[in-house]
This record gives structure tokens, sequence and C-alpha cells, in this order.
């Protein structure tokens, strides 16, 4: 399956800003894990809430939690497709 964990800044004005990008690996991916920050899901979840069920939102804490779910997903997916915007 082809599929993408992206990592990415956790705030909320970061992923207003990046949801061009997620929509964009939506199209080459089957799947997409995106991290969120709790307190955001139910915003983030009705920012992308015609990209289901191809989006997976993930709830996680903090930065660190998201790079330790990463590296579970790593196992899953493989490395490559572990996405981090420079």
């Amino acid at each position: 399956m082809n599929s993408c964990f992206f990592i990415h800044h956790l705030g909320l004005g970061d992923e207003l800003v990046l949801c061009g990008l997620v929509k964009t690996l939506l199209t080459k991916y089957n799947n997409v894990y995106l991290p969120v920050k709790k307190h955001n899901i139910q915003t983030v979840t009705k920012l992308y809430e015609q990209d289901f069920p191809f989006l997976k939102i993930l709830p996680v804490l903090d930065d660190y939690e998201m790079i330790q779910l990463s590296k579970k997903y790593e196992s899953k997916i493989g490395r490559a497709h572990v996405w981090t915007p420079v």
C-alpha cells in the first residue's frame, strides 16, 4: 500500500498553512497519516472532512509523541514515505 506519514509543525496556524500541501500528498498516496494535537482534532477534522477515508488523523500531545509515532509507522510504510517539509 502506498502510504505517507507527514511530520510537520503541530500548531493550528501551521495546520492551516500546510492544508494545500496535505491535499497534494493525498493525490500521490493512498493514505496520508497526519498527526494533530489533541486539542486541534475537531478543527482539523472539519478542514479535511471531504478527504476521508484517505486521510488518517492521529491524535498526539506534542512533537515527541509525533516522532515516536512516526517511528512506529516507519516500520509499516517504510522510511521513504515518512515525509517532512523542509
